[in-house]
């Protein structure tokens, strides 16, 4: 099997020093190491050699995250190697463009895991960033749903249970065409792919 080419750019000695430990001699990935500010002095030619590369965050601020997202260009794969835990900064870099992001509160394992799943094809997010995701997500659903009138709210409860236009309409008391108006200001306050396929 063919080894993985990444690179790990760290703003960090301690954490490249952490990384050069681990990853060095791994019998799927070889490694290159840089310092984060040597990325600018790195030739177009050598860029291209690499699969994949490794953004550790260190204490750099998402403009410096996203010029080195945007200078490496999309063929390559990047992953953020991160320690933060801010819910809108992990927004920010899952929306950067960015094929995975690792915490650095997990073991360095699952770092191997990404780099080997996004040079797949795949998308990669440990655990620890998923449940933060999920609470966001939970909070942003919550936030919509407050938007909703209280008509709206018995409507678009009635049809997560199952029930159809015209089963609704007869318990509300009205018809069908104002069920059907009411689910698309539904669709319009929480956005038209928001629960799609509970609200056709």
């Amino acid at each position: 099997m063919k080894k993985i080419r990444a690179l790990f750019l760290s703003a960090q000695p301690s954490v490249l020093t952490a990384l050069i430990s681990f990853f060095t001699n791994d019998p799927f990935i070889l490694s290159d190491f840089y310092d984060y500010n040597d990325l600018n002095n790195l030739p177009d030619k050598n860029r291209k050699k690499y699969e994949l590369v490794v953004i550790n965050d260190g204490c750099l601020h998402k403009e410096e995250i996203e010029k080195a997202n945007y200078s490496l260009g999309n063929e390559i794969k990047k992953i953020i190697y991160t320690g933060e835990i801010e819910k809108g900064r992990l927004i920010n870099i899952i929306h950067s463009g960015v094929n995975g992001v690792v915490s650095k509160k997990t073991k360095v394992e699952k770092l191997r895991e990404a780099i080997i799943t996004v040079t797949n094809g795949g998308k990669y997010y440990c655990e620890q960033i998923i449940e933060i995701i999920s609470q966001v997500e939970e909070n942003e659903k919550q936030g919509k749903l407050e938007m909703l009138t209280r008509r709206e709210q018995e409507i678009f409860n009635l049809v997560q249970t199952g029930m159809h236009n015209k089963d609704i309409a007869a318990l509300l008391c009205v018809s069908v065409k104002t069920v059907e108006v009411h689910k698309q200001n539904i669709k319009i306050k929480l956005g038209h792919n928001y629960l799609e396929d509970v609200l056709v």
